[in-house]
């Protein structure tokens, strides 16, 4: 044949090599021999070899130029290209281009050969030792799975059977050695080859098993969801992440065949639910956040997400030198944090614990940026976390104090350091992250059998104790610090004093002396009917103190009466003003305002009136002060009698 006549007049080196090049390289033809007669022997033989790697004239004519660059397999790497340049092909390549003047597709078909031969081999070996060893399994990894055969065909691309091929020639060349040319015998003008039967069986097992799971033509298999499609699912603006996502989705589809329609996987990921959703957030969290998130060193925290000794913080040389360490806040990585948000809303109990290490950092660096929507954000996620965490695991990575200090940093960013609008949005995501964090590192779900009842105790008065700090240490003194000066935050703060009311239930009564007070200043301050949703909320907060103190309501009704009294005559005295500019935009939305805060008023007188009610006990069983002794509903008389204006407050109380 051709090319036993271009071996035996020792022509390799003139039409192999690529002439006008200068490298310090010499193939050994006498390998070529062992190549080209795998070559032959395959060609002329039948099996699972021939039907599947050389099925017809065009893989015989690639595998027959596979073999003559087999020699080439040792050459070096071509050296590392400069930056902004691509690196050089395989000297292969390049022998085979200026050489024989090889098309292009068969230079790409011995390229990706020469590139993924070594990895051929190792999907090769790790089929094998599970073929032999099926109870050795691993979690991560499974080597007969069709979604890692079929993901690794297509990796290989179309022409894998020919890199196959190119694969078995490289391993018989290094197996058998260039010096056993007496492996060869002519016979009637044919080369023929004894090949190595270890080498032979095996890769009739790969191709034998490929055969069996269907997968000889999975590059031709279509996803069942595309990228756009995925993008509008997980609300998400397209970008580079949209490839890689989508090899997830083709390795679901390899593993669960029977899916072939779009809506089934559409589903799985719009109910976070699933195999699929699981396959995502690994891999968005492992090859998608993490390498954005890498640079920027979160202190307190180890790679394992356990709590670290070293809490000194990363410092930088300069602001420029900071923000290169945060390329997630680069605009064109903004899908980074859609990602992020998306993987965390969709965590689960066992997703949390499996993934722990990869949530953590880019959590807490989101909470220590100086941004305000990044650290807002953070706290945000931070949450979200805290309901899929197990006690348990909180406990055991000794993470709860760290989360617990980089939150509570955020609850100082008030004005006038901070402008009123960053404040609110981080205040308003912040103490929610702190309550939630509150719930799961004092549940009881982790406690001990042994004793279970002094557990329960602990871990009780651990909780209202944070919830006290909470109160005493950021949320009153906040109310006092922003004053009347920023209703709006105000409104804020006192959404998150009545869930620290509500947390603490009736362990707020200890708490009255220092809780009347600042509300009763809120509905008496001269202004405070010109913002009427700043008296809505503080009556909402108001409700929320009697729902939880009722049994003491009586001591302070006086306090109390006062401070909604004189708020009513401030709203109506507001309403009079307005009542002329009904017409106007302003002026209906304040009189739909200020109505919104009577009904609320009114709830307040209503409450109270019930925990005094509630309360009192025969008058015969009573003594002197005794709240038995209390008449509610004169008082509320004599103070109409006082100012006719508090009828309509009382209207719904009345006897």
């Amino acid at each position: 044949m051709a090319v036993e006549l271009i071996d035996r007049l020792d022509l390799y080196h003139t039409i192999f090599t690529d002439p006008t090049a200068k490298i310090d390289f010499t193939p050994d033809a006498n390998t070529w021999k062992l190549a080209y007669g795998l070559v032959n022997t395959v060609l002329n033989s039948t099996g699972d070899v021939r039907e599947i790697l050389v099925s017809d004239a065009e893989h015989a004519y690639v595998a027959w130029v596979l073999s003559a660059f087999i020699p080439w397999v040792d050459a070096p790497t071509p050296p590392a290209p400069k930056k902004g340049r691509k690196p050089d092909p395989p000297l292969a390549v390049t022998a085979a281009r200026e050489g024989i003047k090889s098309p292009n597709k068969v230079c790409e078909i011995l390229n990706s050969a020469v590139q993924n031969f070594a990895d051929i081999i190792s999907v090769k070996d790790q089929l094998l030792k599970a073929l032999r060893n099926p109870l050795q399994e691993s979690e991560d990894y499974d080597p007969l799975g069709r979604d890692t055969l079929g993901m690794a065909l297509r990796k290989w691309g179309v022409s894998w059977r020919s890199q196959v091929l190119y694969t078995m020639m490289v391993e018989q060349v290094q197996s058998t050695g260039s010096d056993k040319g007496n492996l060869y015998k002519s016979s009637q003008g044919k080369t023929t080859l004894t090949l190595i039967p270890d080498i032979t069986s095996e890769y009739s097992k790969l191709l034998r098993y490929l055969k069996d799971q269907n997968l000889l033509n999975v590059n031709d298999l279509k996803p069942v969801i595309d990228g756009t499609e995925l993008a509008k699912t997980l609300d998400v603006r397209p970008g580079p992440w949209m490839k890689e996502a989508l090899e997830v989705v083709m390795a679901w589809q390899l593993r669960n065949p029977d899916e072939t329609k779009i809506d089934g996987a559409i589903q799985a990921v719009r109910d976070r639910k699933g195999e699929l959703v699981t396959l995502l957030i690994r891999h968005f969290l492992q090859l998608t956040i993490r390498p954005l998130f890498a640079k920027t060193q979160t202190a307190g925290v180890t790679e394992k997400g356990y709590r670290s000794l070293n809490n000194a913080p990363q410092k930088y040389e300069s602001v420029d030198e900071e923000e290169a360490a945060r390329p997630w806040k680069i605009a064109k990585n903004d899908y980074a944090l859609h990602l992020l948000t998306w993987v965390v809303k969709s965590l689960d109990t066992k997703l949390t614990e499996q993934n722990w290490p990869l949530l953590v950092p880019p959590l807490l660096a989101l909470v220590d940026d100086i941004n305000p929507v990044y650290k807002a954000k953070g706290c945000q996620l931070l949450a979200y976390l805290f309901k899929s965490t197990s006690p348990a695991l909180l406990k055991r990575t000794g993470l709860a104090e760290v989360f617990s200090e980089a939150i509570s940093l955020c609850l100082s960013y008030l004005p006038t350091l901070t402008p009123e609008d960053d404040s609110i949005l981080i205040l308003s995501e912040a103490y929610p992250a702190l309550f939630q964090l509150a719930e799961v590192r004092y549940s009881l779900a982790a406690g001990p059998k042994d004793d279970p009842v002094e557990f329960a105790k602990k871990q009780r008065f651990d909780r209202i104790r944070c919830y006290s700090d909470l109160l005493h240490v950021h949320v009153l003194p906040s109310i006092g610090h922003v004053a009347e000066s920023n209703p709006r935050i105000i409104v804020t703060l006192l959404t998150q004093l009545s869930s620290v009311m509500t947390a603490k239930g009736t362990d707020t009564i200890a708490d009255l002396i220092h809780l009347i007070p600042p509300l009763k200043a809120l509905l008496t301050a001269p202004l405070a009917a010109a913002y009427p949703s700043l008296l809505t909320a503080v009556a909402k907060a108001m409700q929320h103190l009697l729902a939880n103190t009722w049994p003491r309501a009586h001591v302070w009704r006086v306090d109390i009466l006062e401070g909604i009294c004189f708020s009513w005559i401030q709203i109506v005295q507001e309403e009079s003003r307005w009542r002329d500019e009904l017409e106007t935009s302003e002026g209906a939305r304040m009189i739909t305002e200020l109505g919104a805060a009577k009904l609320q008023l009114k709830l307040c007188v209503a409450m109270l009136v019930n925990a005094v009610e509630a309360m009192q006990r025969p008058l015969e069983d009573s003594e002197e002060g005794d709240v038995a002794q209390i008449d509610i509903h004169t008082e509320l008389q004599q103070l109409v009698e006082i100012d006719p204006r508090l009828a309509e407050l009382f209207s719904d109380v009345s006897e």
